[in-house]
Order: structure tokens, then sequence, then C-alpha cells
């Protein structure tokens, strides 16, 4: 499944969506954003790409959102680059039960 991912600015936060829905939002006092909130947002399933939308020119904001939206180009760009082997059905049985204990 292709993933849109989008990055943009309110007064307060800087949202990040995908498909249009937002998923997370930063508060630009705190400025917090973890491998568990990265995680979840992604949520990769074998077969998952990701494309991105421009930053629009948001001022001082779009620095900001164009560095976040870096940090989440390389890590998609490396889970893209794992690939499993037709024969190698144990690793990917253990990668479905993984992902169907997540979802419970």
């Amino acid at each position: 499944m292709n993933k849109n991912i989008g990055f943009k600015a309110d007064q307060n936060h800087f949202i990040i969506s995908v498909n249009g829905n937002e998923k997370f939002k930063i508060s630009k006092e705190i400025r917090t954003l973890n491998a568990k909130d990265i995680y979840d947002i992604l949520d990769y399933s074998l077969g998952d790409t990701y494309t991105y939308d421009e930053i629009e020119n948001v001022g001082k904001d779009a620095l900001v959102l164009s560095k976040i939206k870096d940090l989440f180009e390389q890590i998609t760009n490396k889970i893209i680059e794992i690939s499993f082997s037709e024969n190698d059905t144990s690793l990917k049985n253990k990668l479905d039960n993984i992902n169907n204990e997540n979802l419970e």
C-alpha cells in the first residue's frame, strides 16, 4: 500500500498526516518526537511504500518541517530496501506474527 505523508504547521503545532488523515501533532514549544511515535505514524506493513507532499513555504516553520520530512524519508528509504526471499517463509511467518500481535 502506498502511504502519502504530509507535513504542515499551525499556530501551535507541527502536524504529520498519512493519506490526508492527521496522525500526530508536535508541540512547537516542547518539540518532542520519539522512535515509537514514528513507528506508529508509519504503521509499516510488508510491501508498503511512501511518498511525501512538498513542504509549503510557511516562514521559519518550513525549515523544521523540512528536517522532519528528511528524517522520515531516510527511515522509509531504509525500510523499503528491506526485502525478503520468497524461500524464507520462516522469517515472513515471524513478521506476520509480530504484525498480528500489534493488531490485537
